[in-house]
């Protein structure tokens, strides 16, 4: 389990609030299903949000994904505060990249989708985390593994170790991510 504080911030005046939801995903059991090239739904929703990020500033208010240590995720949901200015080219952003990430996985996720849609700030209190930390979350995202990492020498199609990143969740100014890892040889897992 990695976990961070992130600086919280109150959410600017004139900010809008998107919510970008990556879902449909088949997941599975992370340790029968994880060579079966299905998408993990953490791993996706970092990638949208690095191309969001590279195309225009932003702040994450809240993210969840996952919902146990053994289970490939297939729902990410992140909420996002941004100037209005830019609303246009970040759902241009994270809509050309999920046109990508759908084109890799067209035979095993025909089901996937990527929304993204205004959300009412009346609803709730909404707090933002700062653009720097913002970044720190994207690119731990980004960079974390999941899938196989090695095979099996004597039969290569028996996954010998793999990672699952299986559970993404940000509350209250502080993120928690659980990486479930499995290896048929203990050293390997270091």
């Amino acid at each position: 389990t990695i976990t961070l504080t992130l600086d919280e911030q109150d959410l600017g005046k004139d900010d809008v609030i998107l919510k970008v939801t990556a879902t449909g995903m088949q997941g599975g059991h992370s340790g029968v299903d994880i060579a079966k090239h299905r998408a993990n739904a953490n791993q996706i929703m970092g990638r949208l949000l690095g191309a969001g990020l590279s195309a225009a500033p932003f702040c994450i208010i809240k993210i969840d994904g996952g919902t146990a240590k053994n289970v490939i995720p297939r729902l990410c949901q992140a909420y996002i505060a941004c100037s209005q200015q830019y609303v246009a080219v970040l759902k241009q952003a994270i809509d050309s990249c999920a046109k990508v990430i759908r084109s890799e996985f067209y035979r095993t996720e025909p089901d996937m989708t990527v929304h993204i849609d205004e959300e009412n700030r009346s609803n709730e209190k909404w707090g933002r985390v700062s653009q720097r930390d913002t970044s720190k979350v994207v690119d731990l995202l980004m960079a974390l593994p999941s899938g196989p990492v090695e095979m099996e020498l004597d039969d290569p199609v028996l996954v010998s170790t793999s990672v699952n990143l299986a559970v993404v969740s940000m509350q209250s100014g502080r993120l928690a991510i659980t990486s479930s890892q499995r290896g048929a040889i203990a050293s390997r897992l270091d």
